[in-house]
């Protein structure tokens, strides 16, 4: 690839490719499958998002498991403890340009605490792709386990082109599937993409000599290493098939285009921030197809004592909102539920 023979976005599509190897796979692979986004929460949860017409990002230290997020911290620990690997990390980003690594490693060791406990994220499964069709009738038992011990569980299965579009409507967002991978598999990950860039070096060196103001394969790593550190989980998660939406409020530039919002709120007994992104459509920017009535596929109620009522309690909110429901949109699971 040249960079005077090719446009600054397939410049860009190229660099994200080597940066982000295992992002590339998944979304390939997301495409063929015919794959929908579900996002698992209580029916109260649900609710919320429909009445209110948004999603909402919250901190990662409140989420179901705070070790999910220390387990990408502590495999990159490892993985710097490497003497061998921390030098050819060196070797290879230096070659390009010789403040990289240094760059690197400041921004990593500065903003580590921020990173774990200031990022912000939405969890989103895949659902009814090839193999697994019968998700899109029942939903999968394991995540309606998750929420309430399964007794009020609701899915929102999304189509996935909002979620995929590539717009400038929220550029500031980073969505990126989750990597279950133990130490090993995390280091491997690394590896690749430390020679995916070696072998790309002059080009590299190239688009970071027509973009002056740029620190290019530095970025490219940071970007990588702050996606890893939110997007690892042990490998006994892999069922879930998840995806998150990223935000790290504190990295927004003043002028951003921004169309997310906060909101002080308590969960849980625990005041908190939340970040809410709005299910609305920005055509301007690239952004169709994300209002409720376009983007909601189906709706499954999970396993629960108490279907008609939150069916009931559902059907209105939806109507309300403007999605048509006579297409069967709003559907039982037919799971029993175990008490």
């Amino acid at each position: 690839m040249n960079v005077k023979e090719n446009t600054p976005e397939e410049i860009n599509k190229h660099l994200n490719e080597i940066a982000q190897p295992h992002v590339v796979r998944c979304a390939k692979s997301f495409d063929e499958s015919g794959s929908r986004f579900v996002h698992y929460s209580t029916a109260q949860g649900a609710l919320g998002i429909i009445e209110n017409n948004c999603l909402w990002l919250r901190n990662v230290t409140v989420q179901n498991d705070l070790s999910e997020v220390l387990h990408g911290a502590q495999c990159l620990r490892r993985y710097w403890e490497d003497q061998k690997r921390r030098a050819r990390f060196e070797e290879v980003l230096c070659s390009i340009d010789p403040e990289a690594a240094n760059i690197v490693f400041k921004a990593m060791d500065g903003d580590l605490f921020e990173l774990i406990h200031e990022t912000y994220i939405t969890c989103l499964s895949e659902h009814a792709g090839k193999g697994y069709e019968n998700e899109d009738g029942y939903g999968r038992l394991s995540m309606w386990r998750a929420y309430n011990g399964g007794t009020t569980g609701v899915a929102l299965v999304f189509d996935p082109s909002p979620f995929l579009s590539g717009s400038d409507a929220h550029p500031m967002i980073r969505f990126a599937p989750v990597h279950y991978a133990d130490e090993a598999a995390f280091a491997a990950l690394l590896d690749e993409v430390i020679e995916a860039i070696a072998a790309n070096a002059p080009l590299i060196k190239e688009v970071e000599a027509e973009r002056p103001d740029e620190n290019i394969v530095a970025d490219m790593m940071f970007n990588l290493l702050r996606i890893a550190l939110v997007t690892t989980k042990h490998p006994g998660f892999h069922e879930e098939r998840e995806w998150r939406i990223i935000y790290h409020p504190r990295s927004v530039p003043a002028d951003a285009v921004n169309h997310i919002t906060s909101q002080n709120v308590e969960l849980g007994g625990v005041p908190q921030t939340i970040y809410k992104i709005p299910l609305l459509n920005y055509p301007d920017q690239g952004l169709t197809g994300a209002t409720l009535p376009e983007a909601i596929h189906k709706v499954i109620i999970g396993p629960t004592s108490t279907p008609y009522v939150i069916w009931r309690r559902l059907w209105d909110a939806l109507e309300a909102a403007g999605v048509n429901l006579d297409n069967g949109k709003l559907w039982r699971s037919e799971i029993p539920l175990r008490v």
